[in-house]
């Protein structure tokens, strides 16, 4: 009897453990390994210090009308997702390509520091930028 009990135990637990790891090693976001995705981790204590991720986002989008930028939002409740990248942060941006994080910046950040890393990750020249401001 004490055999019995003591299998099923240790059979739950690795069961379980497995459910746990699994969870913990595969990406929760489906990202393309051929272009960036960025995504921003957010929660509702962190409001205020977001508005320069999202205005520098929007700055992207203006300055550069023709690269195509995707974005996500994963808040604070999607816990599978904050585990996976290890998110203690908030506000915190990353720049994803597949499974590898290409930029991550945390906390409150000004709108130009933003941009500024944005586009060396995501290897946009200084002439498309001039360009950009000279036209607009």
């Amino acid at each position: 009897m004490r055999y019995h009990l003591s299998y099923l135990l240790l059979s739950t637990f690795l069961i379980t453990t497995g459910c746990w790891s699994s969870e913990a090693t595969t990406n929760p976001l489906v990202t393309d390994n051929t272009e960036y995705m960025t995504v921003l981790f957010s929660n509702e204590d962190s409001i205020l210090e977001e508005a320069s991720f999202y205005d520098a986002l929007l700055e992207m989008q203006r300055l550069f009308p023709e690269k195509h930028f995707p974005f996500q939002i994963v808040y604070a409740s999607e816990r599978n997702v904050i585990r996976y990248f290890n998110v203690s942060t908030y506000p915190t941006l990353m720049v994803l390509s597949g499974d590898d994080v290409q930029l991550k910046i945390e906390g409150n950040h000004s709108k130009e520091e933003i941009i500024n890393l944005l586009t060396n990750t995501l290897k946009i020249n200084d002439q498309e930028l001039s360009y950009h401001h000279i036209k607009h």
